[in-house]
């Protein structure tokens, strides 16, 4: 560390880098941002024709925006977080200059969580009949949930410091050298926070509102919440831990996995309920005038005529 710091100092290429830090470049390289993009590209190709089915005919709502906001954000800040750093691509930038870089990267983070989990909250109020109170709720608590997330992230950005080093292959990268990893941790127990209120929430309602209701669509519309819950819940706990415990650059390795996981399953979630509700109605794909997230009344109308 003190080799680092001395670095931030000279803004000079650093040789004969330790071994623990080219393997924390190699793992970075594979783990961090080839697989992420990787899955998120995977992802792309096997759900795209379900979006054009599925998304594209359908009029304008939130959940649509959201859907292709996050759906697409994930590749720029995917391919920001590889760039910034050289951890991808060599760079030839300052320290400092790694830093200024960086900002768009950070930043545009959890701007893409707020859209996933935008997804993920409407899909809780949809569950509760869209009650107004409900609303309003989830609403005071995403604001809440969300300026912390942010007001975290902020003040990590504003404490991470970057040195320069070449690795033995000749490639000049710059990597986190100092940072108050406890404010990233804590953006990750206010995401975590944010998806296990959501999921009991969830779980509430289906026991105050939906007990002994019997619908298959709203059965699956709840089970296939939760597991998309506990998922998440998974990877924020995961992140959470590896900040707190692991070494070096190892807190970050799970961190763009994070941002990948939560558009995937956002945007999948989305697609699956608009599947179920149009199989549920006898259509394989949705009207091209309106379309309307089905509420609990309506599910109730169709339950009624078996």
């Amino acid at each position: 560390m003190d080799l680092l710091r001395r670095a931030l100092s000279s803004n000079q290429v650093n040789h004969g880098a330790p071994g623990d830090f080219a393997e924390l470049y190699r793992t970075n390289l594979i783990w961090n941002n080839i697989s992420s993009i990787t899955i998120a590209v995977i992802d792309f190709l096997h759900t795209f024709p379900d979006e054009v089915r599925l998304m594209w005919p359908t009029a304008f709502s939130i959940p649509k925006l959201l859907y292709f906001f996050v759906r697409y954000w994930v590749f720029v800040n995917g391919i920001l977080a590889a760039s910034t750093t050289g951890s991808l691509f060599p760079t030839e930038n300052t320290s400092e200059q790694c830093v200024v870089n960086i900002k768009g990267a950070i930043v545009t983070a959890p701007i893409l969580l707020i859209g996933a989990e935008g997804i993920l909250f409407y899909r809780v109020w949809a569950f509760s009949g869209k009650d107004k109170r409900m609303l309003i709720y989830l609403i005071v608590q995403f604001i809440v949930i969300h300026v912390l997330l942010f007001y975290f992230v902020i003040r990590f950005m504003t404490t991470v410091k970057f040195a320069r080093w070449q690795l033995p292959n000749n490639t000049t990268i710059c990597m986190v050298s100092e940072g108050a990893n406890t404010l990233l941790g804590a953006s990750f127990v206010a995401l975590l926070l944010s998806v296990t209120s959501a999921m009991a929430i969830m779980v509430l309602v289906a026991y105050r509102q939906h007990r002994g209701f019997d619908s298959r669509l709203l059965t699956t519309f709840y089970r296939d919440g939760i597991f998309y819950f506990v998922c998440l819940a998974g990877m924020a706990s995961l992140n959470v831990a590896c900040n707190w415990l692991a070494y070096g650059g190892y807190k970050y390795i799970f961190v763009q996995f994070e941002m990948v996981a939560h558009c995937i399953l956002s945007t999948r979630m989305l697609l699956h309920l608009r599947e179920l509700t149009f199989s549920w109605e006898g259509r394989s794909q949705p009207p091209t005038a309106h379309y309307h997230q089905t509420s609990r009344k309506s599910l109730a109308r169709r339950s009624g005529d078996q």
